[in-house]
């Protein structure tokens, strides 16, 4: 069963599943009780109601937000690494007051841009 709630503040809300008293599926797999549907909506389906060509539309989700995400941490590592000089000096400054400090000692650092990366691969 769906439920859907309207957003508050005019946006498109959110639907989610309500699982049924009684379900008696158990799932050999131990896959979640739902995925979000490809396409950009927020559109969710119970995972054994999924169709095969929606079950690999979710794996590409999956692969696209686990690529992003290692991308994502190899970013905050090299930025922790170059502002370790400064933020190991005070651990309890921020990270904005940390870079104010890194950009008036070493410059702007170098970083590769975003979408050059996404053309490599």
């Amino acid at each position: 069963m769906m439920a859907h709630r309207a957003s508050e503040n005019g946006g498109p809300g959110i639907t989610a599943m309500v699982p049924r008293q009684g379900d008696l599926f158990i799932d050999p797999f131990k896959l979640r009780n739902g995925y979000v549907l490809e396409g950009g909506t927020t559109e969710m389906k119970r995972t054994r109601y999924l169709t095969q060509p929606e079950f690999r539309g979710r794996r590409r989700i999956r692969r696209k937000s686990w690529v992003a995400d290692g991308k994502h941490l190899n970013l905050l590592d090299t930025v922790d690494e170059m502002l370790a000089p400064v933020w190991d000096n005070d651990p309890q400054m921020t990270y904005e007051e940390a870079c104010d400090i890194y950009v008036r000692q070493f410059g702007m650092p170098d970083l590769p841009d975003e979408d050059d990366e996404e053309d490599e691969g």
